[in-house]
């Protein structure tokens, strides 16, 4: 029996060794060109925001959400993550407290990547939007993208950061953050209600004690709030949005922090399209 297969998709090989998973909108584009959604860790989570975009679209005046072509970035791996490689591509250095073992510092490399390889790649399938720009991460891939709010802020129009690990180098966000006050982006911060201690359900499970421990320090609810503060007050033209949720761990923000950030983020896009494709079909 073959494998379930996802249609209307296509995996491009960009050099360096990472691969690019495309999903370009089975619709007319906009006047425009689409918004681009670009998604870290594909391997793990293309499949649930490509359905999610999908079933979204369709129902574009509830959802509010905009057709939007979908630009994962995957590793040539089976599994969902390839960690090694993302704790180099994530990280413009190592962690600012806490030791680490594997290579960083790979991150200039990357975000060289998806602006001189990735993109003009995604536009060579189809017409994109280069003011509507969107990039979503979580956990490492989550402070990546707020770093590069903070340092290569042109790069992208909204940023969705999903349990960012704004622990793993903070003092370099908020110098970065502190030079941002004429850009208007949108972004969008959540994290899980318990990840910053246990969940009632792990209380007793072998270890439980070292990683409340370890989650205290990284502080991955306080972090995320105190970072709503200061983007606010750094970016006061921009629109942001920052959620607790409530029940969820690190590992469950990850769906269900895309369902959210897409919405958010999208939003705007909606209208948008909306309205261009009424002046369009007026003028068919």
């Amino acid at each position: 029996m073959p494998p379930v297969s996802l249609p209307g998709t296509q995996v491009l090989e960009i050099p360096g060794g990472w691969q690019l998973w495309l999903a370009v909108p089975d619709a007319p584009a906009p006047p425009a060109g689409f918004p681009v959604v670009w998604l870290l860790d594909a391997n793990a989570c293309f499949g649930t925001a490509l359905e999610t975009l999908r079933i979204s679209a369709a129902r574009q005046k509830v959802t509010r959400m905009a057709p939007a072509i979908l630009a994962g970035i995957a590793y040539p791996t089976e599994g969902g993550f390839d960690r090694a490689r993302r704790g180099f591509d994530y990280t413009a250095g190592p962690p600012s407290e806490e030791p680490h073992r594997g290579a960083s510092g790979g991150r200039d490399g990357f975000r060289d990547m998806l602006r001189d390889l990735a993109r003009p790649l995604v536009a060579r399938q189809a017409p994109i939007d280069p003011a509507r720009q969107i990039i979503i991460g979580h956990s490492l891939a989550g402070n990546l993208v707020l770093d590069l709010l903070a340092h290569d802020r042109a790069l992208f129009s909204g940023y969705g950061a999903l349990s960012p690990s704004i622990w793993w180098d903070r003092p370099r966000l908020l110098r970065g953050l502190a030079k941002t006050a004429d850009a208007r982006p949108d972004v969008f911060l959540a994290v899980g209600e318990w990840e910053e201690g246990l969940a009632p359900w792990e209380a007793g499970l072998p270890g439980a004690e070292e990683i409340a421990a370890r989650r205290g320090r990284r502080g991955m609810v306080s972090n995320l709030r105190e970072m709503a503060t200061v983007l606010g007050s750094c970016l006061p033209q921009a629109r942001i949005q920052a959620e607790v949720c409530a029940g969820e761990t690190h590992a469950s923000m990850l769906p269900l922090g895309l369902l959210r950030s897409l919405r958010f983020l999208l939003a705007s896009d909606a209208q948008v399209f909306l309205e261009e494709r009424a002046v369009g079909e007026q003028r068919l």
